[in-house]
């Protein structure tokens, strides 16, 4: 009998948990509709509420958004990367695990170790050189601190 009372509420528990983190989520989503013009809103279109028009609409907003800042804002950051006229030196960590996120489009793998979309960014500045120090993952000025000094004392003594 306790078996029987201790495996149903290991399945009822979380059940209803997830049903109302999910109901939470779905009700904060289709308030931040009320941020709207009230022509917006659906219920102006609809004529009636529609439960979890939220989350579509802010999954519309942030699509949208998505593609703005990748052809527009990105376009404008390479323009941005190419007035760039002072000497430029970008070092990084040969073990970092950043790249996988930081390009995932160079870099479908996920392979930490694929610097193309690094070096395709600095092919926009002029002048820029890449560095990688080996032996260091993200925070390379605490992995390899002599190493990292090495490359940079020179870069700014060339000033």
């Amino acid at each position: 009998m306790k078996k029987y009372v201790i495996t149903g509420l290991l399945i009822w528990i979380p059940l209803v948990i997830t049903i109302w983190v999910l109901a939470l989520v779905v009700d904060t989503l289709d308030r931040t509709l009320l941020l709207l013009p009230e022509s917006f809103r659906k219920e102006s279109w609809l004529l009636t509420h529609v439960p979890g028009m939220g989350v579509v609409m802010t999954l519309v907003i942030v699509f949208l958004t998505g593609v703005l800042a990748a052809n527009i804002i990105g376009e404008r950051l390479v323009r941005l990367w190419n007035a760039i006229a002072a000497p430029t030196l970008w070092v990084a960590a040969a073990e970092t695990h950043l790249l996988k996120w930081l390009d995932p489009a160079n870099n479908p793998t996920g392979h930490e170790r694929n610097f193309d979309g690094i070096r395709a960014r600095i092919a926009h500045i002029p002048g820029a050189r890449l560095e990688i120090v080996s032996g260091a993952g993200h925070m390379l000025h605490h992995d390899q601190p002599a190493a990292v000094a090495r490359l940079i004392e020179p870069f700014f003594a060339a000033g």
